[in-house]
């Protein structure tokens, strides 16, 4: 009676107290996993830099959406398991991007002080050392010119593997300091020899954009006809494209004269007749003619 009473009993509910318990769902915060991969980018990029200086670390960093990639693949992978509740780690997503910025702006001003410290100001004296010798080989059989030397101003930062003058662009500032000898007789005459060493120099395909021309400073006349007292100067300044293309006249226009005669500076020929007009004497005496210094050289 009992046994039957045993099999006959109606099955407990499922709800009752004696049911297993739900297992709870894991909680994924999705953007660690990304997080631990920025970690470890970031960490190779800078030991890289160390161990290899000619690396470009921006070029590296231009991968840096790849993170991206990692955290759309986490989410993925936790949101197809039903056992699993998904949480965004918002502050280790800030944390990523906080690194990705921080490497890429130590990169930009580790290249910034490269490109405008001391290599810069190296760089600039190493171009115009080279130019100077090319300007040698391209126009020393101009018996005019005394001396030149350069400038280079560089208006951009200078990479490591700019060594050579076929670095130089359009953009940067390359100055020539000519300096010519003394034999001119007036300012068209000297804007003539200024034109004739550009033209050599454009031929020559120095790069350079802009020119200062001026003469030694000399005795004026020649021979035993040389007025000690009296000297004469020429000085022209050819700045920019505009100017480097002008024809001989067009540059005399810009030509100044320098005249100096007992210690005092004049502008002009007329200013210093003016001068001379106060002792009874001018310009025209003081200079001697083409056919008495030929005399004079002769005796």
């Amino acid at each position: 009676m009992e046994y039957q009473n045993r099999q006959s009993a109606p099955n407990p509910p499922a709800g009752g107290p004696w049911a297993a318990a739900p297992q709870p769902r894991k909680v994924r915060r999705v953007g660690t996993v990304a997080f631990g991969v920025t970690l470890i980018f970031v960490g190779v990029l800078m030991v890289a830099a160390i161990l290899v200086p000619g690396i470009d670390v921006l070029s590296v960093l231009r991968l840096s959406p790849l993170i991206l990639v990692v955290l759309g693949v986490e989410v993925l992978i936790y949101s197809v398991r039903p056992d699993v509740t998904l949480k965004y780690d918002f502050l280790s997503m800030f944390v990523c991007f906080l690194l990705l910025v921080a490497a890429g702006g130590a990169s930009i001003l580790g290249q910034l002080a490269e490109g405008w410290g001391p290599s810069h100001e190296y760089a600039e004296e190493r171009l115009a050392a080279q130019l100077e010798q090319q300007a040698y080989d391209a126009l020393k059989g101009n018996a005019d010119i005394r001396d030149v030397t350069v400038e280079v101003t560089l208006q951009r930062a200078v990479g490591s593997g700019e060594r050579d003058t076929a670095s130089i662009t359009d953009t940067d500032e390359v100055w020539a300091y000519v300096t010519l000898e003394n034999n001119y007789a007036d300012a068209q005459s000297f804007a003539a020899g200024c034109r004739a060493v550009i033209d050599e120099a454009e031929r020559a395909g120095l790069p350079f954009s802009s020119y200062t021309f001026d003469t030694v400073w000399d005795t004026m006349g020649s021979g035993a006809g040389a007025h000690p007292d009296l000297s004469r100067s020429f000085y022209l300044d050819v700045d920019g494209a505009w100017s480097i293309h002008r024809t001989a006249e067009q540059l005399a226009r810009d030509v100044d004269v320098d005249l100096w005669y007992d210690d005092t500076r004049f502008d002009n020929e007329q200013e210093l007749d003016e001068y001379l007009a106060q002792f009874d004497t001018s310009l025209h005496q003081l200079q001697p003619s083409t056919a008495e210094s030929a005399d004079s050289a002769a005796a």
